[in-house]
């Protein structure tokens, strides 16, 4: 469903909706399996069925110079629990969290030409961690410690979000015959945020006690130049 008011050069208009979907043979990594290293990797997937549902609220604002878009989705993944296999057979519950269940969802985009040929843009997301299954201690197997883990997908990462930046100067689209040049500067992940990607566990001290660590591909700000030419 939406909507879209008018008054003038401006707009406001709102989208809403709704979904709900099942789906089959979902695969799934196995706890602890090295698929890279295995000569025989199927083994360590397994699949079940799922389902999934959610919902979207989106608002934009569109002025002479300045556009706005807001929106939120809020969604649920999951995978019902298959008893057959060894990693639900203690399983508590019929279903677990999907490796997709990112229940909260935030973008806000922002868009300033104070000319027809120059834009300021900004957008900032936020995005729910995504569910991972804890360690919940060791036991000793042939003088090694082996961790052992508690419910499958029962703890959720840290949440992610990002603020992008960006200016363009648009020259190549001008009515004016020749050689004509624009260029974009942006910047990604301003304010440098170390969104983690996953979880691990390692020993770290004298005293070797297992300590949970997050993992960030990325923590530090980008930023990209393009440059385009135009002659005719």
């Amino acid at each position: 469903m939406s909507s879209v008011a008018r008054r003038g050069e401006r707009s406001l208009g709102y989208e809403l909706g709704a979904y709900f979907r099942r789906t089959t043979d979902v695969n799934l990594g196995r706890q602890g399996a090295l698929l890279r290293v295995s000569d025989t990797p199927e083994r360590g997937v397994y699949t079940a069925d799922g389902y999934a549902y959610g919902g979207e609220v989106s608002l934009r604002y569109a002025g002479l110079k300045t556009r706005l878009d807001v929106s939120y989705a809020y969604g649920r993944s999951f995978v019902e629990a298959d008893r057959r296999y060894p990693e639900l057979a203690v399983f508590v519950g019929d279903r677990l969290r999907a490796p997709t269940d990112l229940p909260h969802q935030v973008n806000v985009n922002w868009v300033y030409e104070p000319s027809g040929r120059a834009a300021f843009t900004a957008g900032w997301t936020l995005v729910s961690g995504r569910p991972f299954t804890p360690s919940d201690g060791v036991v000793p197997v042939d003088g090694a410690l082996v961790p052992t883990f508690g419910q499958l997908n029962s703890a959720r990462l840290a949440p992610t979000h990002r603020l992008d930046v960006g200016f363009t100067l648009d020259n190549a689209e001008s009515r004016r015959r020749g050689f004509r040049a624009g260029f974009g500067i942006s910047i990604y992940n301003l304010y440098m945020r170390e969104n983690p990607y996953l979880a691990f566990y390692d020993r770290r001290g004298a005293s070797g006690r297992r300590e949970a660590f997050q993992f960030a591909v990325i923590g530090e700000a980008i930023p990209a130049l393009n440059i385009t030419f135009k002659w005719d």
